[in-house]
């Protein structure tokens, strides 16, 4: 998505509030996002669907975007008991986008196989 590149918390949390709008409207209350995998290699393939390649920021975006997703708009009266908006679902973030062919001691983030 490119969202990485923002580097801003404070839109990918705008953009999840207006996820969830969207799918509160179609009567959908779970989303299967954010993907919070922290990809090495650009060959996995889905590397789009991550917040970059770097922990700490995959991190803040992905908690700013469940944030947008499952906090209550303002404009919402919540039922009895309701705390969340629409339920997130963090994602594909232990050792997804790793392959243990490109495992590089140089880079300890990465998981040994």
């Amino acid at each position: 998505m490119g969202l990485d590149a923002t580097r801003d918390p404070g839109l990918v949390r705008r953009i999840g509030a207006a996820t969830a709008e969207e799918l509160a409207a179609t009567g959908i209350r779970w989303n299967f996002a954010p993907v919070v995998a922290v990809p090495q290699d650009v060959r996995w393939g889905r590397t789009y669907e991550s917040y970059g390649e770097e922990p700490g920021l995959v991190g803040e975006l992905g908690r700013a975007y469940v944030q947008g997703t499952q906090s209550l708009p303002e404009d919402v009266r919540p039922i009895l008991g309701q705390t969340l908006y629409v339920l997130a679902t963090p994602k594909h973030f232990l050792g997804d986008g790793v392959r243990p062919s490109d495992v590089d001691p140089v880079h300890p983030r990465a998981l040994p196989a």
